[in-house]
């Protein structure tokens, strides 16, 4: 089943938390394992319904999830991963009390949601490899910088006899002179400091065009995200103490729900065996009329608001998306 896959995925990403397979402290890691934890405990093994691409585009969150804790990212982390929680606490929330076309409507609105988000973080993903691209190019530059300083204080030495030089290579190159050794570090040095400027340049106009294109993809991602969702930020700042206590609110409601339902099935049962009784010893009944007018109230009430409840699961809408 499908939301078993989810499981499998975060039981893979806890492994390689356990083992240390990403560039987070000790400390982070054991963080994001509880989280992890909680949030597997409450996905439920069961839906009552039909998930369709719900499932599929939470997974595709997961992987993304995962590529940022193995870099060390705790942001774009935390972001992820709330997006996670909320599609597990409401895309997957069974559709109860509506037609089955207000269902595949609602679906189909969870689905939409979920990609939309899911298209965004996969840029804000594109985006921050393009940063890493960026920082290392800057890394090259000054690298090459400082081979260009060293270079130019080795072609400097040459300052009185630069001119004496250039005509002996161009004697050599003519063929009117062998190379001598100290021509040719003439040649060596020159050629450092040339190949060290040309490099830097190389490096730079590519990092140029790298932060032309990550603003780019920038401004593009906030627009969408400012107007699909609300806030420019994917999917709005999260923090780790955030997640815990979205996650600690998230087991109460699940525990919750759980209880609600076990005192419904026990009211139900209940009222089935009254219902027996009420039909089959036919000379009880008025003697039973009183205990079942008030459970027969108490039974409607409990589907009142059952339905309530119901009616706010059909519109429910994800927080983040």
């Amino acid at each position: 089943m499908s939301e078993v896959r989810i499981k499998e995925v975060m039981e893979e990403i806890y492994r390689k938390l356990q083992k240390g397979d990403t560039r987070l402290s000790e400390e982070q890691a054991q963080t994001y394992k509880d989280i992890l934890m909680k949030l597997w405990k409450s996905t439920e093994d069961e839906v009552p319904f039909e998930l369709g691409n719900i499932d599929k585009e939470i997974i595709s969150m997961l992987g993304f999830f995962e590529n940022a804790l193995i870099r060390g990212k705790e942001k774009p982390a935390n972001q992820i991963l709330a997006a996670v929680t909320e599609g597990i606490r409401f895309a997957r929330l069974p559709i109860a009390g509506a037609t089955s076309q207000e269902q595949e409507r609602i679906r189909k609105k969870r689905e939409e949601n979920l990609h939309r988000l899911n298209l965004l973080i996969k840029f804000q993903d594109y985006y921050d490899e393009l940063q890493i691209k960026i920082n290392a190019m800057q890394e090259k530059k000054e690298e090459y910088l400082n081979e260009i300083s060293l270079a130019q204080k080795d072609v400097d030495a040459y300052q009185d006899e630069r001119s004496y030089y250039e005509q002996k290579v161009s004697r050599v190159i003519s063929g009117k002179e062998k190379l001598t050794s100290d021509v040719k570090e003439f040649i060596n040095k020159m050629n450092r400091l040339v190949n060290a400027r040309n490099n830097y340049k190389r490096y730079r106009l590519l990092q140029q065009t790298l932060i032309e294109r990550s603003q780019t993809l920038l401004d593009s991602i906030h627009t969408i995200n400012q107007i699909a969702f609300g806030s420019v930020e994917i999917p709005g700042q999260e923090t780790i103490e955030d997640l815990k206590n979205t996650m600690n609110q998230f087991e109460q409601n699940v525990a919750a729900q759980k209880e609600q339902r076990k005192e419904l099935r026990s009211i139900t049962s209940h009222m089935d065996k009254i219902l027996e009784n009420a039909l089959d010893n036919s000379d009880d009944y008025h003697a039973e009329s009183n205990e079942l007018a008030e459970d027969m109230k108490l039974w409607k009430k409990m589907n009142s608001t059952q339905n309530e409840e119901k009616r706010g699961q059909t519109d429910v809408e994800m927080h983040t998306l």
